[in-house]
């Protein structure tokens, strides 16, 4: 008689979708779009407001936390070298909270996802708190122009173009730099909006494995979320005019463009 399968064996396995790359970059759509195909939203999702009218579909109890925790180490959001300040000496406790929170948001959902953009450049403190939940882990990066970011960016906090474009830098390669060794989608948000499909079959491609539940019901619901009204901010200027850092900028968007297409630039 054939020995019985451990618990652990015959439990279903759970994923974690998680959504990295910088603020007003399509994640918060892109968060949706996996939402109605199966994955997961927190118990608590912040609410819209008139920078953001269809959601945000972040759990804003953990926004809090991350912005608690950049402070703690002497960064905050908005600070391009956020993601290479230390951790503060209590790190341990700051995990151990981070750990309770996802709990409460979550609990043992099997596919939650969770989309902060924070945590691309606290990704170490986040990847330590999915592991220690026995979850694997799928990402999905936007890639948006970075003077489109700057455009909403300046609408919203009347960041400089120059800052902007930064920021999005240190984003871009801390969601990159943190996801390199686990199944990852980089998606073109302009094109996700012009049809979501082929974009959205290219990134399963990407995963290795299917959304969890993209029916055809699902489907028709992707469409009446995603609309051009999504697209507020045109990708105008040049980078060229924004100097060093635009260059730098420049490099980065054309590496992660090629990463959308399912290329395999030099990283």
């Amino acid at each position: 008689m054939p020995d019985k399968p451990s618990p652990a064996a015959s439990a279903p396995a759970r994923t974690a979708y998680l959504v990295l790359g910088m603020h007003r970059s399509g994640t918060s759509a892109l968060a949706n779009l996996l939402a109605l195909a199966g994955a997961s939203l927190p118990r608590e999702v912040m609410p819209a407001d008139t920078h953001n009218a269809r959601g945000y579909f972040e759990p804003w109890r953990i926004a809090v936390f991350n912005d608690r925790r950049l402070a703690a180490a002497g960064t905050s959001w908005d600070d391009p070298f956020a993601g290479l300040a230390p951790g503060p000496a209590d790190e341990a406790e700051w995990l151990d909270e981070a750990r309770r929170l996802f709990r409460s948001e979550f609990g043992r959902k099997r596919r939650p996802l969770l989309k902060d953009p924070r945590v691309s450049v606290l990704a170490g403190l986040w990847r330590q708190v999915l592991a220690a939940e026995g979850l694997a882990v799928r990402v999905l990066i936007p890639v948006r122009h970075p003077l489109a970011v700057a455009g909403s960016l300046a609408s919203r906090d009347r960041f400089p173009s120059r800052k902007s474009v930064m920021l999005w830098c240190a984003y871009m390669l801390a969601a990159e730099g943190a996801s390199r060794d686990l199944p990852r989608a980089f998606v073109d948000y302009d094109a996700l909006l012009d049809d979501w499909r082929p974009q959205v079959a290219g990134a399963e491609a990407q995963l290795g494995e299917p959304l969890p539940n993209l029916t055809p019901a699902a489907g028709r619901r992707i469409d009446a979320f995603l609309s051009a009204e999504l697209r507020r901010n045109e990708s105008g200027g040049d980078l060229a005019a924004l100097g060093e850092a635009g260059e730098m900028a420049a490099g980065v968007l054309n590496w992660l463009r090629a990463a959308a297409r399912g290329e395999t630039p030099d990283p």
